[in-house]
């Protein structure tokens, strides 16, 4: 068997490199090292869960009438489903596909934390960075919090600001820099450091430390490190990018007769590192490859267990977590949520804005990952990624049996 998957291996490799020998020899500048995924041969136990879900899922999809959904199922690096269903939007009904871009909203708070973990690693950045050392002029109404907040406090909602500080200023369109002048006036809840508070405003000072300290803004480094050198070739931050992309899908939202487009807006762009990422499903394979660890080209094994540690307790009673129940544990992370389920260790985030839904999760130790996009508020993107690891635990169960 492991000789096949070696043969396998190399011939995908070598067939890469003849493909792509011309493109790589006129690379842009800025190195490019997409990822290199070989056709590995797929175990027949794993094409039967494959399409026993791909069934399931679509199914439901057809039921529910969602206007378009994306989705990757992944294990280890083995790629088990990619597919987009529907269309862009119920007006001009052009057909979806794989390279079709949703807002992905708050799964863009998992890229912040790699990022930084990057620059952490050439040195440009530490985890306990002051934000105050970046930012001279930056301040809260305590003293000791201004001076204390870091950027793990940051990326782990522990900022001691009250849940969602000024989130409403930015369904209003209030610019951000105008909002972070009146970080100020809020009083501060609990000291830094030590209770969960979800924040979009706070959130993004990160994508303000990360330029003080390269030069570069945020959007930019998020390009050069991760978007081109995975290979995502779809995925963007802004508005902009995404109105003037013909394979853009559009917002939808339900009423008595089903889901009918509604107004694009320019929402949450604003703070990209919060919610600003457009993306396809094509990009967001490359994203979970990494989150798998699959790439130790670009972010090490051991920066990803610092992002994935559980450093802030959450209540498993939050709206967020209905449909994950029974759950044992819930914690946050930086940038990503973390579940204690059944014995099993799931890290997990969802989105929503402007009518578009996303959600994605894996478990790194059975090595297992799936993303949702759609572009329209459904059940079937809050309930799937708990009955994908139902059904995984069984299937581990069976094994051991």
């Amino acid at each position: 068997m492991w000789k096949r998957l070696f043969w396998s291996a190399l011939l995908g490799l070598s067939i890469y490199f003849l493909i792509n020998q011309e493109s790589l020899t006129s690379a842009h500048t800025t190195e490019v090292t997409a990822s290199i995924q070989p056709k590995m041969e797929i175990p027949a136990e794993l094409k039967l869960f494959a399409n026993t879900y791909k069934k399931a899922i679509k199914a439901q999809f057809e039921e529910e009438q969602i206007p378009a959904l994306a989705v990757c199922v992944m294990k280890d690096s083995l790629l088990l489903l990619k597919e987009t269903w529907g269309v862009l939007d119920r007006d001009s009904l052009r057909e979806a596909n794989n390279q079709s871009i949703f807002r992905i909203a708050s799964l863009s708070k998992g890229f912040a934390p790699i990022l930084t973990g990057m620059l952490v690693e050439q040195g440009m950045l530490s985890w306990d960075d002051r934000v105050k050392q970046a930012l001279p002029n930056f301040q809260l109404s305590d003293s000791a919090a201004t001076q204390d907040l870091n950027l793990k406090h940051l990326l782990s909602h522990t900022t001691g600001l009250p849940r969602h500080t000024y989130s409403n200023l930015l369904n209003m369109e209030v610019p951000y820099e105008d909002i972070l002048k009146k970080l100020p006036e809020v009083e501060v809840a609990h000291p830094v450091g030590t209770y969960y508070n979800y924040q979009n405003v706070a959130y993004c000072l990160i994508g303000d430390v990360i330029e003080a300290k390269t030069g570069e803004t945020y959007d930019l480094q998020l390009n050069q490190l991760i978007f081109q050198k995975l290979g995502m070739t779809n995925a963007s931050t802004g508005y902009e990018s995404f109105i003037n992309t013909k394979n853009s899908t559009r917002p939808h939202k339900r009423i008595a007769a089903g889901f009918v487009r509604k107004e694009l807006e320019n929402t949450f762009y604003d703070v990209s590192p919060a919610a600003g990422i457009n993306a396809s499903i094509d990009d967001m394979e490359q994203w979970l490859y990494l989150l798998l660890g699959n790439r130790p080209d670009l972010i090490q094994s051991a920066t990803l267990d610092t992002i994935f540690e559980p450093r802030i307790r959450i209540s498993t009673r939050e709206r967020h977590f209905r449909a994950w129940k029974p759950l044992d544990r819930a914690d946050y992370a930086m940038g990503w949520r973390v579940l204690q389920r059944d014995g099993h260790t799931i890290v997990w985030h969802s989105g929503y804005v402007n009518g578009f839904r996303a959600e994605m999760a894996f478990e790194r130790e059975s090595g297992y990952g799936i993303i949702l996009l759609s572009n329209a508020t459904n059940q079937l993107v809050r309930n799937a990624l708990p009955q994908f690891f139902d059904q995984v635990f069984k299937e581990e169960q069976k094994e051991k049996l």
